[in-house]
């Protein structure tokens, strides 16, 4: 993922908890089970996917994308004597 997209996933989710903040601050007549509701709606798609965002390894920096199978047979061989 580019950072240009985790720039874009960030404004996101701030946007997501400006709502929340607003849902829960101004309810209304809104209930508790719609405030809950909305508020994994807009929470939880947007945080997980920007926390996998930060925390995964990007592909092109793993260093056992070059590696085969027998390689990797090999070098757990390797270990175990």
């Amino acid at each position: 993922m580019t950072t240009e997209q985790k720039v874009v996933l960030a404004i996101l989710e701030a946007v997501a908890l400006t709502v929340i903040v607003r849902l829960w601050w101004r309810g209304g007549k809104t209930g508790l089970l719609a405030r809950v509701l909305w508020t994994v709606v807009l929470a939880v798609p947007l945080l997980g996917v920007l926390i996998y965002a930060f925390l995964r390894i990007n592909p092109d920096e793993n260093p056992d994308d070059n590696v085969t199978f027998s390689q990797r047979a090999e070098a757990e061989n390797d270990h175990r004597h």
